[in-house]
């Protein structure tokens, strides 16, 4: 006996909606600020302690605080606690 499935019988519909299309807005961070505060004799010694922290490169902190890419929740925790502030201070809150 051969069994067809059924979903390759039919045409299916599209299930997406509207509100399913519209891409979450990505979340902006208070990075720059943070390292902008610092003394500029300090920035670079500042980001190789925090790079090895989080165990990445130079250049993926700078991708991280430019905002070409997002930290991973671990990551944010770490950078918190190098700054010594909490998580939810890391977000940039937009008007």
């Amino acid at each position: 006996m051969i069994y067809i499935c059924e979903h390759l019988t039919h045409k299916h519909k599209n299930k997406m909606t509207e509100a399913a299309t519209v891409m979450p807005k990505k979340a902006e961070y208070r990075f720059p600020e943070l390292f902008g505060n610092l003394p500029a004799a300090r920035v670079m010694d500042e980001k190789y302690a925090l790079s090895a922290q989080l165990e990445i490169s130079i250049a993926q902190l700078n991708r991280i605080i430019r905002g070409d890419s997002d930290p991973s929740g671990t990551q944010l925790r770490i950078i918190a606690d190098f700054f010594g502030v909490q998580v939810d201070d890391l977000y940039l809150i937009s008007e």
